[in-house]
C-alpha cells in the first residue's frame, strides 16, 4: 500500500500527515478535522494541480483525480487549503412581534 504526505495549510496553520493512496474523502476530512479541531461539514477542500490552480475536493473521484496527478508528478506530498464553509442563510435573528 502506497503512502503519501499531505500538507494541510488552514488560516496560519499547517498541518502535515500520512495517509493511504487509497484513501476516501470521507478518512481524508475526519483526519483534518481531528487535527485542526473542525467539525466535518465545516470547510471545503482544495488541491493544487499541475496547472497550479486550486481545485474544490468534494468526492472520492476529486480526490482520486488529486492522487492521480500527485503519481504522474513523481511527488508523493499533497498540498492542500482548507476553508471554512460560508453559510448564506440569512439572519439568524429572528423578530419577536
Amino acid at each position: 500500500m502506497k503512502i503519501v504526505t499531505i500538507k494541510a495549510t488552514y488560516r496560519d496553520d499547517i498541518i502535515r500527515f500520512r495517509v493511504s493512496l487509497n484513501c476516501g474523502i470521507v478518512e481524508l476530512k475526519e483526519e483534518i478535522s481531528k487535527r485542526l479541531k473542525l467539525e466535518v461539514g465545516t470547510f471545503d477542500i482544495k488541491y493544487l494541480d499541475d496547472d497550479q490552480e486550486w481545485i474544490l475536493v468534494a468526492c472520492d473521484a476529486d480526490l482520486q483525480e488529486c492522487m492521480d496527478i500527485l503519481t504522474s508528478s513523481g511527488s508523493n506530498t499533497i498540498r492542500l487549503v482548507v476553508d471554512d464553509i460560508v453559510s448564506i442563510l440569512g439572519s439568524s435573528v429572528e423578530s419577536s412581534e
